[in-house]
């Protein structure tokens, strides 16, 4: 295929043909970069020249390092992972989905976002999952047997869309709301009532201090 010739939708097919996301909506160049999103850590956008990704194979980072990491099995160093920190590698599904409703961008300030923010606890959706299924709430994930946690990874994943979609904030408006309502049982509530004390001024300091304007 001629290079020269080459469109958007020409470049949108190829990196989708690699499993990527294309956020760019405009091609320049193949030496230009353009925005993408892996879809097993999208918690990242990332940027890379088309030439790179289409042509040298030199796409996910990430992926990479998983590739030739011994943490790609869920048996690593005999299993001692935390449950939570398994199982937030399941969710890439709900994570993309959260950040296209986001627009790719913080809610609060409109910023690049660092935090997908679950609205409903990710801690209370693992209790549910367990729960659910009638199993023993365990720390580490060697105490589950592989046909568990294949029951487990689909139920979690299950509920997390049962609930609402994450949203894209910002490490400090992360930090800030979790400093106001604490850690481990959140709920959608408490972020609508954060917002209503976002707009009524009562961190104003706050969002000067770290040069935030609202777009809420």
């Amino acid at each position: 295929m001629n290079k020269k010739r080459m469109t958007y939708e020409h470049i949108k097919e190829r990196v989708e043909n690699l499993g990527y996301e294309l956020i760019s909506k405009e091609y320049i160049g193949m030496n230009e970069k353009m925005k993408y999103i892996c879809p097993k850590h999208p918690n990242n956008i990332k940027e890379i020249t088309l030439a790179h990704l289409v042509y040298r194979d030199q796409g996910c980072l990430e992926c990479f390092i998983d590739s030739v990491s011994g943490e790609n099995s869920y048996r690593w160093k005999g299993g001692t992972s935390p449950i939570q920190q398994y199982f937030r590698k399941k969710i890439e599904s709900w994570k993309l989905d959260s950040m296209k409703q986001c627009n790719y961008k913080c809610v609060i300030t409109g910023k690049s976002f660092n935090v997908i923010h679950h609205l409903y606890s990710f801690t209370s959706i693992i209790t549910e999952t367990l729960n659910n299924l009638n199993l023993p709430i365990y720390k580490e994930i060697n105490k589950y047997s592989d046909d568990e946690l294949n029951r487990i990874e689909e139920e979690c994943l299950n509920l997390h869309y049962k609930y609402p979609l994450g949203v894209c904030l910002t490490n400090e408006i992360h930090k800030l709301f979790h400093k106001v309502y604490g850690t481990g049982n959140n709920i959608p509530s408490q972020f609508e009532d954060f917002k209503l004390r976002l707009k009524s001024g009562e961190f104003d300091l706050f969002l000067k201090e770290n040069n935030f304007t609202l777009i809420i």
